[in-house]
């Protein structure tokens, strides 16, 4: 064999190992990326449950104090819950940040 045709084989094999190295290290760097993905989106939506809930507690302590309150949501854009309630006025249902209305 002649010593050329052994340096193209040498070299085409660096470069196949290289190329592999290359894929293999992506590859687990994008699983890595998924994983942390995963996380975040569960932690994300223990926080939206969370507040979901603690939306649902004060719903029962608005429903014993006022008759027209009628349900409740959580507003994730704005991070509060949001009340909706019978106004007696119009008859039409309304909705008002639970901040805005007080203690319940």
């Amino acid at each position: 064999m002649k010593k050329s045709t052994i340096i193209t084989i040498i070299v085409t094999a660096l470069i196949i190992s290289i190329s592999l190295i290359i894929i293999q290290t992506n590859k687990a760097n994008s699983i890595e990326r998924q994983a942390r993905l995963d996380r975040e989106q569960k932690i994300e939506q223990e926080r939206l449950d969370r507040k979901t809930k603690e939306c649902e507690v004060a719903l029962e302590g608005l429903k014993k104090q006022y008759s027209n309150v009628v349900g409740i949501e959580y507003n994730d854009f704005f991070m509060e819950c949001y009340v909706s309630f019978l106004d007696v006025d119009t008859k039409q249902i309304q909705k008002s940040a639970l901040s805005d209305i007080g203690t319940y």
